[in-house]
């Protein structure tokens, strides 16, 4: 048997279909995603934007936000245990929970503040690597990194919930700069654990690490240039 990087070289560049999710009529559904992806940019970056211009944001949105991340959190840590209690995900994978990642970016346009490259780069890119492995495979090599990004998930939404909560929980919020490290550290671990399968034959699919492997790079760019930006410049400044 030839080795991943061989495949690759061959031009193999997809897999066989996952025979688990052969039957799902979204997987695999090429018109599907691009249709989704199209939408969400249209609507985060020219409707929403244009409709929230010169309007003053909904406060009475406020609740449904912290519904919203409060919901996150107790998602993911259902999905830190159930993950850590399994070795795969047992076809619990669903686009219920890709749909919900994109459901974040209505509170950016909804505070009519900027909708980031980095923003949208990451819904766009969660929902088409949720797709791609619903339909070459969704466990696997992942599975770690999964739950390693679940868990950060959830620090990350338990701030996002706390800065909803008033003025006088900002004195608790001093820890943001160590979520960004956290969140860069997580980027720098998937980007040496991702790509054994490319030397080690352990039947993971080659493409679908590459576009992990894409992914993660992006989001480690973009993380790392933010936190330059945001605390390094403000260091010099004081």
């Amino acid at each position: 048997m030839s080795s991943p990087l061989t495949q690759l070289r061959k031009g193999h560049w997809l897999p066989p279909r996952d025979p688990r999710t052969v039957d799902w009529k979204l997987a695999g559904n090429v018109p599907f995603i691009t249709t989704v992806i199209l939408f969400y940019i249209y609507v985060v970056k020219f409707v929403g934007p244009r409709f929230m211009k010169g309007r003053e944001p909904f406060k009475c949105l406020r609740p449904l936000i912290m519904v919203h991340n409060a919901a996150m959190i107790v998602v993911n840590v259902y999905f830190l245990f159930a993950i850590g209690s399994r070795t795969h995900f047992g076809g619990g994978a669903s686009f219920f929970c890709q749909g919900l990642d994109l459901s974040g970016s209505t509170t950016s346009i909804e505070k009519d503040s900027h909708v980031s490259v980095l923003h949208v780069g990451h819904h766009v890119m969660v929902v088409f690597t949720g797709w791609f492995g619903l339909t070459y495979g969704p466990d696997g090599q992942a599975v770690l990194m999964v739950h390693v990004n679940t868990f950060v998930h959830v620090v990350m939404y338990t701030y996002y919930f706390l800065t909803l909560l008033g003025p006088r929980f900002m004195r608790y919020l001093w820890w943001k700069r160590y979520l960004t490290q956290l969140q860069i550290a997580q980027f720098i671990f998937m980007l040496v654990h991702a790509p054994i399968p490319l030397f080690v034959d352990c039947g993971y699919p080659p493409a679908q690490v590459l576009v992990i492997m894409s992914q993660v790079a992006f989001y480690f760019v973009m993380f790392v240039r933010f936190y330059m930006q945001a605390y390094r410049k403000r260091a010099k400044a004081v």
